[in-house]
């Protein structure tokens, strides 16, 4: 018998469902098959892939066929099972005209399969596994994807495979690579060099369904990390991360789950190895691009919710000082910069994105200052280690110390005074110049002062026990607008006056917009920041404090430096209106502040 009278013997047994010529199937298209041997498969497939048969898989009812023999469901799920892998075996040797047409039975079966909750039935677990791994590679091709982005199911396909990864026992299993492909843009060839592309609608559609998924997605992005087989290697889980975190409810979410502390020291381990001297250099460029995916998405999350800004630790802002200084070492003997990656070219020439945020406005948020001396020790440690630094990041940390030590001077000047609304004395009286005893801080969060236990219980049973730090800590996750310290709202209005009044000429389009959080929302300026910052002093809106302790213009600066054309300040009804929070206008109109302030936003 030829090879082609056995090809179409063997295809009309698998099409009356022989166990042994179903499985022969796709062993005879790993061989490789003619274009006409892979015309004669496809009757196979679309019998195989029938929505009909489908139905009686998931309902468990047994399948007549028009000649009147019944098949099992068990029968039906092995012929599903040999189609997809003929499909995902053969794709590679045919064009996608060949294949399209299984294209859309390919997202019926996996929306079906995700809506099953019995998968040790009939092998639909392998079923599962099969599925996913030819989406896995279907995914990786540009063209597949856009006939996936234009199925009127693409919405309900795409949730289908989070809901597979999120409920999947083994989170490194098949599934972590259709979810890695879905989210990821597929790389073409530019040149000798290997680039995501441009637009890719189909990981867009996916960004925008990830808010229905978000607490699972979190939940097993956390697993991943932790996973042993990551421990060593974190390339997939922070190339993951990093695509989902585009979305601002799955950055929030990760947050929740203690992401940020956990990046720290990803990001601490892996510079620690990047700076060993048995990395081989072909591997720099990897590293790099890890390293940056990391500080990409923490730049992100500290550009969020006030809670996640105070979190980050010094210790690690030193330590990336580190990694980048490695960088250029690692690539100072490379001396054609244009054939190097975007970052490598960066890195070598002091351009890393997170000194461009500025390292150094982070130093002056509530809390860091306490972290700072045990990060000082840290980054001395490793120096003392015979851990060299090149001469500009060894100047900016020394740089930052002096920075320190002028804010611990200036903290312990401020001028304290009451902060009941109803104490009977006045400012001047309350003034403590000197005298430690007379006006002491909340014992809590040491951002607020009284000058008698009276004036402290008022104070607290009215509004502080909102605020205070212990209280702020359990709830923080919860009010992404939780105000500013007592210091930092002092520094604020008091840069904002002393400061930003002057105009400055290269900033003429940016906007200084103050926001009353009264009842109702009130705009009290909006205009060029000279004039807005005049207008508050005019106005006599805010209560610009006593002391000139640094803090609010590193943040209006930053927030400026990262594209936002609006700075918004946020006064609230306090007894000396005293400013709550500055943020970007972006943040607030990415979800990241309170719904009416983003209505306000949005006109």
């Amino acid at each position: 018998m030829s090879g082609s009278a056995m090809l179409d013997s063997m295809i009309e047994d698998a099409m009356a469902d022989e166990p042994e010529s179903v499985t022969h199937i796709p062993h005879l298209a790993s061989h490789g098959l003619s274009s006409s041997a892979w015309a004669a498969v496809r009757p196979f497939l679309r019998q195989a892939l029938d929505p009909t048969r489908m139905h009686h898989l998931f309902s468990d009812t047994a399948y007549t066929t028009e000649s009147g023999v019944c098949i099992s469901a068990r029968q039906i799920c092995a012929a599903a099972c040999a189609a997809i892998e003929t499909i995902k075996i053969g794709y590679e040797h045919s064009t996608l005209d060949y294949w399209a047409e299984f294209i859309p039975s390919l997202i019926t079966w996996t929306i079906s399969l995700a809506g099953e909750t019995d998968m040790d039935a009939h092998g639909i677990t392998k079923l599962s596994d099969i599925v996913a791994t030819t989406l896995h590679k279907l995914l990786a091709d540009s063209a597949c994807r856009d006939l996936m982005d234009c199925d009127d199911c693409c919405d309900e396909f795409i949730c289908s495979i989070f809901d597979f990864w999120t409920r999947a026992d083994i989170v490194d299993g098949p599934w972590l690579g259709a979810i890695c492909s879905l989210v990821l843009p597929p790389m073409i060839e530019d040149g000798p060099d290997l680039q995501s592309v441009a637009h890719d609608s189909l990981a867009e559609s996916a960004i925008e369904n990830v808010s229905l998924h978000v607490d699972a997605l979190a939940y097993q992005q956390m697993r991943l990390f932790r996973h042993r087989r990551f421990c060593s290697d974190a390339w997939v889980p922070v190339r993951l991360m990093t695509q989902l975190c585009r979305a601002p409810e799955f950055r929030m979410a990760l947050e929740a789950r203690g992401a940020l502390p956990f990046l720290c020291k990803l990001l601490r381990r892996h510079s620690v190895k990047f700076g060993s001297v048995e990395l081989d250099q072909s591997e720099a460029p990897e590293f790099i691009e890890l390293g940056s995916h990391i500080l990409r998405v923490m730049v992100k999350m500290l550009s969020g919710p006030r809670p996640s800004r105070e979190a980050l630790h010094c210790g690690v802002l030193l330590t990336v000082l580190l990694f980048w200084s490695r960088t250029e070492e690692a690539f100072a003997v490379r001396e054609d910069l244009q054939t190097q990656p975007e970052q490598c070219r960066n890195a070598i020439l002091g351009r890393a994105p997170i000194i461009l945020f500025g390292l150094a406005s982070y130093l002056w948020f509530p809390s860091m200052h306490r972290t700072f001396q045990r990060s000082k020790e840290e980054v001395d440690t490793f120096l003392e280690g015979g851990y060299e630094m090149n001469e500009n990041p060894l100047e900016f940390y020394k740089r930052m110390l002096g920075h320190y030590d002028f804010y611990c001077h200036q903290a312990q000047s401020i001028v304290r005074f009451c902060s009941s609304s109803t104490c009977p004395l006045s400012v001047e009286e309350c003034i403590s110049r000197g005298d430690e005893d007379a006006v002491k801080y909340c014992g809590g969060c040491k951002t607020v002062a009284y000058c008698s236990v009276a004036c402290q219980a008022e104070h607290w049973t009215r509004e502080h026990r909102l605020e205070c730090y212990n209280f702020a800590y359990a709830i923080r996750l919860n009010s992404p607008t939780a105000p500013l310290s007592y210091r930092d709202r002092l520094s604020l209005v008091q840069i904002a006056r002393d400061v930003l009044v002057e105009e400055d000429p290269e900033q003429t389009n940016r906007r200084f917009v103050v926001i009353s959080l009264g009842s109702p929302l009130r705009v009290v300026a909006s205009s060029g920041m000279a004039e807005s910052a005049q207008k508050i002093i005019d106005d006599g809106t805010a209560w610009f404090g006593l002391s000139r302790v640094k803090g609010v213009f590193e943040k209006v600066s930053r927030l400026l430096e990262m594209g936002n054309e609006s700075v918004i300040i946020f006064v609230g009804k306090t007894p000396y209106n005293a400013v709550l929070d500055v943020v970007g206008s972006q943040d607030v109109l990415e979800g990241q502040s309170a719904p009416e302030l983003r209505a306000w936003l949005e006109g």
